[in-house]
């Protein structure tokens, strides 16, 4: 069976954090636990875009100035269609047309 990528996104971590809650378990310090064979979960660190400004370096090149994307946001890839009907419904899945972090 292939994986499923999932693209999920939250206004703050904790609405991240309880939506996966229901689907995997919790260690002693209530935290996700990690991998397994039929899930990857991977928390993004803050992500950053284009905001439409170009710098200009000391050597004159230029390039695009950036802004933080708001929100917290996590890949996951799943073996279970079952876990991503959950993660839909409680709203904290996202379609990016051109996804900044990809899974090899």
């Amino acid at each position: 069976m292939s994986y499923l990528t999932v693209y999920l996104h939250a206004a703050e971590r904790q609405t991240l954090h309880d939506a996966l809650a229901q689907l995997r378990p919790l260690d002693e310090d209530n935290q996700i636990l990690g991998d397994s064979p039929d899930h990857h979960l991977f928390w993004l660190s803050d992500l950053r875009r284009p905001n439409g400004v170009m710098l200009t370096d000391g050597d004159g090149n230029e390039y695009p100035e950036t802004e933080l994307v708001p929100g917290c946001h996590a890949n996951l890839r799943t073996r279970h269609q079952s876990v991503v009907d959950t993660l839909t419904a409680a709203g904290v899945v996202v379609n990016p047309v051109t996804p900044m972090v990809v899974f090899a």
